[in-house]
């Protein structure tokens, strides 16, 4: 291994829209073009009238961490909203679709295990 350690200054990371996202734009912080081979991590922003699609990742834990607005999570079973400061997991295959309250624009990180590509 060449280095060690690895750091980016995240707001100079080109954002782009995910797919099956409307209106969430990400930076991938560490992940596929950075050579990561265990993880994604992803820093997004959503706008307030921002929403993924309901999908379904067969393989990959996601961990949401909010730091900005309110996201909605919606499953089969559950539809709950999270707030800066809070986080929460969707478990690999379970089909869920996440949004913005409409509140106003938010951001929030994305950790998934295995890694995604996008």
């Amino acid at each position: 291994m060449e280095n060690e350690m690895y750091s980016v200054k995240i707001d100079t990371l080109p954002a782009r829209e995910l797919p099956l996202h409307h209106k969430v734009f990400a930076r991938e912080i560490w992940g596929p073009s950075t050579g990561a081979t265990k993880c994604t991590v992803l820093h997004n922003m959503i706008q307030a009238d921002g929403a993924a699609e309901m999908h379904v990742h067969e393989e990959s834990e996601h961990i949401f961490i909010i730091i900005k607005g309110e996201l909605r999570c919606k499953t089969d079973t559950e539809n709950n909203v999270y707030g800066a400061g809070e986080s929460f997991v969707v478990l690999p295959g379970v089909p869920h679709e996440v949004s913005s309250t409409g509140k106003e624009d938010g951001e929030y990180y994305v950790i998934s295990t295995p890694q995604i590509k996008w």
